[in-house]
Parts: C-alpha cells; sequence; structure tokens
C-alpha cells in the first residue's frame, strides 16, 4: 500500500483480526534476528493481510500473522499470494510474534503488481496508456472517488468521468495509508475493464506520475531523529486517530513549538466558532494509525516514545514506541 491502497483496506477489521486470531498464539519470546521459510496459507489482498505457514515449527500451530507493511515491495499495493513461497523474520508482539521484513528467498523484494495486473486485467490501450484528468473527489474512508476525464474519452462507453478505487491509487512504497487527495487535483491514469464490463481508473498517479504521499499533499517534514516521551490522552481505534500528551513539550525544536503553537490557535478558533470550549488536546500531538506498527494496540495512558514531524495540520508522531 504504493500502496495504494485498500492497502490495508478495513483497518478495524485488521486489528480486529490481529486481535482474534493471533492472541492464541502468543508465548515465549522469539528470537528476532532469526529468518525464517514459509509459504502463504492464505491472503487477502484488499483487506491487506494473511498467514504464513512456516516450514520449521517455532509459533503455535506453525502459522503466523502477516500484514501488507510487513511487506518488502516497491509495489504500490504490496500483496501475497496462495502458495508463494517467502523469507522472513518475526517481530515480537503482546498477542504473539507476527511475520516482519517479508521477502523472496534470499532477501529479493515481493514485486508481483504488474505481471499480476498483465496477467488479469484488460486495458483500454496498453498496460502502460495513459489518461489525463481532474479528480472529482475521493473518499478516503470508503476508498473510492471519480475523475473527471480531460478531453475526449477513448471508448465513448466511458463517459465523461471514471471512477477510481483504493487499491489503484498509487501511493509509492512508503508504508503508509493512502493520504487525503483534494478535490480537483490534477492527475493521469491508465484504464482496464472489469469483467462486468465496468471501466476503472488503473494506476492513479499526480500529474507527472509522482506518488500520493503524505510529504507532498500534507508538506510532512520529519524533525529529526530525537524520540520524544509522553502518554495517550486520547484514541479513537475506530477512525485510527488521536492524541499524544507529550511529557516534556519544553524540549521540542523551535519549528514544532511554533507549529504547535499555530495548531493550538487555530484549534481555539474552530472551538469558538461553533461557541465551544477550547478542546483539551489543543496543544497535544496528533496520532493516526498510519504511523504505527501493525498491531499496536494502544490505550488512554499508554506510555510511548515517539519522534516529531509538522504538517499543515500542526504536529504530528511518527515511528511510535510503547514503552
Amino acid at each position: 500500500m504504493g500502496k495504494g491502497s485498500n492497502k490495508g483496506g478495513n483497518k478495524t477489521g485488521v486489528q480486529k483480526t490481529i486481535q482474534k486470531k493471533t492472541i492464541k498464539k502468543s508465548g515465549p519470546k522469539v528470537d528476532e534476528t532469526i529468518r525464517h521459510a514459509g509459504t502463504v496459507k492464505n491472503y487477502n489482498k484488499l483487506n491487506g493481510y494473511g498467514f504464513i505457514s512456516m516450514t520449521a515449527g517455532v509459533v503455535p500451530e506453525n502459522e503466523v500473522f502477516v500484514h501488507w507493511k510487513s511487506i518488502q515491495s516497491e509495489d504500490r499495493f504490496p500483496f501475497l499470494h496462495k502458495e508463494l513461497e517467502v523469507e522472513f523474520s518475526l517481530k515480537n508482539r503482546a498477542e504473539g510474534p507476527v511475520a516482519w521484513e517479508v521477502t523472496l528467498p534470499g532477501g529479493e523484494p515481493i514485486n508481483l503488481q504488474d505481471e499480476s495486473d498483465a496477467n488479469n486485467k484488460e486495458f483500454v490501450g496498453a498496460q502502460d496508456t495513459r489518461y489525463k484528468g481532474k479528480l472529482k473527489f475521493y473518499d478516503n474512508r470508503t476508498g473510492f472517488g471519480y475523475i473527471t476525464l480531460e478531453g475526449k474519452p477513448p471508448i465513448a462507453e466511458i463517459g465523461s468521468e471514471i471512477r477510481v478505487e483504493k487499491s489503484e491509487v498509487n501511493c509509492g512504497p512508503t508504508k503508509t495509508d493512502t493520504p487525503n487527495i483534494p478535490n480537483d487535483t490534477l492527475v493521469e491514469f491508465g484504464i482496464w475493464k472489469t469483467k462486468k464490463g465496468a471501466y476503472k481508473a488503473y494506476n492513479m498517479t499526480m500529474r507527472g506520475g509522482g506518488s500520493f504521499t503524505r510529504e507532498t499533499l500534507e508538506h510532512r517534514q520529519a524533525k529529526g531523529g530525537a524520540l520524544y516521551q509522553g502518554e495517550i490522552s486520547l484514541w479513537n481505534w475506530r477512525q485510527g486517530w488521536g492524541f499524544i500528551a507529550p511529557s516534556s513539550p519544553n524540549a521540542f525544536p523551535a519549528a514544532v513549538k511554533q507549529a504547535l503553537e499555530k495548531q493550538a490557535k487555530e484549534a481555539k478558533a474552530r472551538a469558538a466558532k461553533k461557541g465551544k470550549d477550547e478542546p483539551e488536546n489543543a496543544n497535544q500531538i496528533y496520532l493516526r494509525r498510519a504511523d504505527l506498527e501493525p498491531g499496536t494496540r494502544l490505550d488512554k495512558g499508554t506510555k510511548v516514545k515517539f519522534n516529531l514531524y509538522t504538517d499543515d495540520k500542526g504536529v504530528g508522531a511518527m515511528n511510535l514506541q510503547v514503552v
């Protein structure tokens, strides 16, 4: 997901699967430095997860959970297929070990997208034929939107608009979820025809071929490698966002302090406009599920460490670690 992701699909569903299916595998800690061999037992591409059967018995039931973020790939929508032989490490989680840094045997990245599309999709023009348009809208929650085509459509049946789905939004190999893409963004894309005869956008990118990344769309800038501490003050697991109350905000770089002050001022103004009191989290650090490693469980009061970034919204946390 890049991950374009329904990459990760319904993240609530993924989290529930992690909790329900890996909880049974909890037990002794495993050595995270050892590489293991296995075969993909099953994998749900749209939901972005599956299970690997291990060659050597290391975990209960000889089966380990794998999430798309753990796949080493240059594909815009990393995935695995049944019976694919893979190599991987194990990472300890509270619910049990999960597959990590999944590659082909020998360490090669798993790049399946282009070949899979060539074998399974019928294209208007060639697979690499590109068309131009303007994004009418894209709903990141439901994972679809529409593009208004620029000029005459290549086939009359397509009409002036074409549907784009999350799996065809190219976010590059960034290991993040699809960012919010503004309406009227200029885009380019291919076109493919489904088995039911519907035409849809293929591999939608920014005009010129660039991927949709938070760095580009939200002007995200990492603020050094320093780790800061704090605790979760709010975590909305259904929607995948929350806030961190930092332990030592005075230690933040000057640029971060300025961004945090601006964030608080804007939050206060929005609250006043609605006739509400200033929100308690106005001076806190924003957190998205996309910046968590798969399987991370958070509750109010959870102690964490994190790096900082700034973007158009204010100040956020990334590379989060539960203490």
